[in-house]
């Protein structure tokens, strides 16, 4: 319906400008036609071979304005809102996924760095890079997955998730201070077992883990190493 090429390396291909408007800026409606296919679709192909420093997709807000006293003010930058109000099969099966990242460096020659999200919040009274927020009444609690999926049968000693903590030294360099690291002890169908590892920067930084929990050789036994 609507295509724009613009080869001109210094053109704006297309430019909006909404001042005070209280209406949505761009609207896509799409009833019960998008069974494959994306609403917004952007491709980029990049062939660069020098040092180069794009932004596919970016979003710059700026507050100029002074809120009034009394007054409460919400800002989002972006709002995902999915619903499945529909009364669906017994047997049938249902995923949303909010948001779904997938990089991935496909030739390992180099010095490869791969950052799925980078959340950097600071200025305010309370700063919280990520809150995980459950509102069902029900008795179940926020939850975070960390799903390790090599599409190939499991290993014992497989390492299944990190949490690494780090912050800088008085030469401000970048140490690893603590560790949180699950592992599989046992990989064997029908007898899995897990490891915990929780672990410290030593005298020399050097990373050591002081307490480890791991699957025990009888049921719901646990070893605490």
């Amino acid at each position: 319906l609507l295509q724009l090429n613009s080869n001109d390396v210094d053109q704006v291909a297309l430019d909006i400008n909404a001042v005070n408007t209280t209406a949505n800026i761009i609207d896509i409606t799409a009833d019960d036609v998008l069974t494959s296919g994306k609403a917004l679709h952007i491709d980029i192909n990049d062939a660069a071979t020098t040092a180069v420093t794009p932004t596919y997709l970016h979003f710059d807000f700026d507050k100029d304005g002074v809120v009034g006293a009394g007054v409460t003010s919400t800002y989002t930058a972006f709002d995902i809102d999915m619903d499945d109000a529909a009364t669906n099969n017994g047997s049938s099966t249902v995923t949303m996924t909010g948001l779904d990242i997938d990089i991935v460096s496909a030739n390992a020659q180099g010095t490869l760095l791969n950052v799925g999200a980078t959340i950097n919040v600071k200025g305010a009274d309370t700063n919280i890079n990520l809150l995980l927020e459950n509102t069902i009444n029900d008795s179940s609690g926020a939850n975070l997955r960390f799903l390790k999926d090599k599409g190939a049968a499991a290993s014992d000693n497989d390492v299944v998730g990190v949490i690494e903590f780090n912050g800088d030294n008085d030469a401000q360099e970048e140490i690893q201070y603590a560790q949180i690291a699950v592992e599989v002890a046992d990989a064997s169908d029908g007898t899995e077992g897990g490891r915990l590892l929780l672990g410290v920067a030593t005298h020399d930084g050097e990373m050591q883990f002081g307490l480890v929990l791991e699957d025990g050789d009888a049921e719901d036994e646990i070893d605490a190493i």
